[in-house]
């Protein structure tokens, strides 16, 4: 299953048991469902600190794949997808990410429209002393690229092997930093590829002596490009006979009334969107500095908005949120996105022109205040799970660290110890 942060929390069955569990589910402690990155539990959930009682997580088995990097040459080892439940007969827990994710596309689909997306993925590769694996501002250098194939090589590999293949890959700005742009996908599938991608990704490089973090800012870097990482989310949304509905060669800029219906609601609830695509104490050293969005605007093939829009053709009109940071749960700011852009079509909402809008929280503390008075994503999103993402932040994250407003090393520690080698 994947809990708030859009980390993987498994359990291990052996061959002769798989049967018996893909039919009946297999039980998990309650616990890591609200639990924080280190595993520090928040104290206001009632049915789960007074219990601590079980859930249960049921495989969805059209997500079933080989893990081609495990079993250390010996034995095959299989995964698959799950979303967890109190009980099996009921509905999904309302603070599965997952399942959070695909209500939003559900009643997308209730609409008549499909969501294509992928996502730009940016990580840095460290060593075990925390030196990266090269030094940064070599951006697509045809040396840097030679000198670091081993691991995007095996990366590369690997990820085809599990059914999760990328458009193309680079070396990028930051220090020891690289980009997979992965193929498009509609639905779920999009979504579970970036999470597998992520864990992926951080497991290949755990056998290679490596450590390989999404962590929005790793280090007290000042520089232009301040050596972050994003996770920017290309989609565009299809009716079901296959159209872009996004575009309208009659249209002056070629988008039509459904892009600019989704344009609105997603600035109209950006600020919400923030703690989903922000979410945490770390990101916000990455909004607010050079080539990173500052307010809820967008604009046409503008990086310094927040939507970048991409207005060329049918095939090729598609909107690229950049808002979201390299440490982001995917289900979650998918899951915000989709129910920004429901709320633009059901009620019409008007689009604001081009790079206006507000600016952007400054602080997780900012965001969580935005998110929890946006009625409307509050309702989508679930009440309880707003409440309880939102405590767990506060307790376990923001309580214990400084803020971004400290540059000095001591600080960055703290996030590191944090955010480092899980996220």
């Amino acid at each position: 299953m994947i809990d708030f942060h859009g980390i993987g929390r498994s359990k291990l069955v052996p061959k002769y048991n798989v049967a018996k569990y893909m039919k009946n589910g297999i039980a998990y402690c309650s616990f890591i469902s609200v639990a924080s990155v280190t595993n520090t539990q928040i104290t206001m959930i009632p049915e789960i600190v007074n219990t601590e009682k079980n859930f249960l997580v049921v495989a969805d088995p059209t997500t079933f794949h080989s893990v081609p990097w495990a079993g250390q040459g010996k034995v095959k080892i299989g995964e698959v997808l799950c979303n967890s439940y109190w009980a099996k007969d009921e509905p999904a827990l309302n603070i599965d990410t997952r399942a959070i994710c695909q209500k939003q596309l559900s009643k997308l689909d209730s609409l008549g429209y499909e969501f294509m997306s992928t996502s730009e993925m940016e990580f840095q590769v460290f060593k075990q002393n925390g030196e990266p694996v090269y030094e940064g501002r070599d951006y697509m250098i045809n040396v840097r690229t030679t000198e670091t194939e081993d691991i995007w090589l095996t990366i590369d590999q690997y990820m085809q092997r599990m059914g999760v293949p990328s458009e193309y890959f680079e070396v990028e700005f930051g220090r020891g930093q690289f980009e997979y742009a992965l193929i498009p996908q509609m639905g779920i599938k999009a979504v579970d590829n970036m999470f597998l991608f992520k864990n992926g990704v951080k497991e290949i490089m755990i056998q290679k002596d490596l450590i390989a973090s999404f962590m929005t800012k790793p280090h007290n870097v000042i520089d232009m490009y301040q050596h972050v990482n994003g996770l920017h989310m290309n989609h565009s949304v299809w009716t079901k006979d296959g159209r872009n509905a996004l575009h309208d060669s009659k249209a002056d800029d070629n988008l039509s009334e459904i892009a600019k219906y989704w344009l609105a609601g997603n600035i109209k609830h950006m600020a919400a969107l923030t703690a989903l695509c922000a979410p945490t104490v770390n990101c916000y050293r990455r909004l607010h500095t050079a080539g990173v969005p500052n307010n809820a605007n967008w604009g046409i093939e503008n990086r310094l908005t927040s939507i970048r829009v991409k207005n060329y053709d049918e095939k090729a009109t598609y909107f690229e949120h950049r808002l979201p940071c390299g440490s982001t749960n995917p289900y979650l700011a998918i899951a915000g996105i989709v129910a920004a852009g429901i709320d633009g079509i059901v009620n019409n909402l008007e689009c604001p022109p081009q790079l206006e809008g507000d600016s952007l929280p400054m602080t997780l503390t900012d965001a969580i205040k935005a998110l929890k008075a946006d009625k409307y994503m509050v309702d989508a999103l679930g009440e309880d799970f707003v409440n309880w993402w939102s405590q767990c932040k506060e307790e376990t994250e923001i309580n214990f660290l400084p803020g971004t407003r400290h540059e000095d090393d001591a600080t960055y520690e703290k996030e590191r110890y944090l955010y480092l080698n899980l996220l």
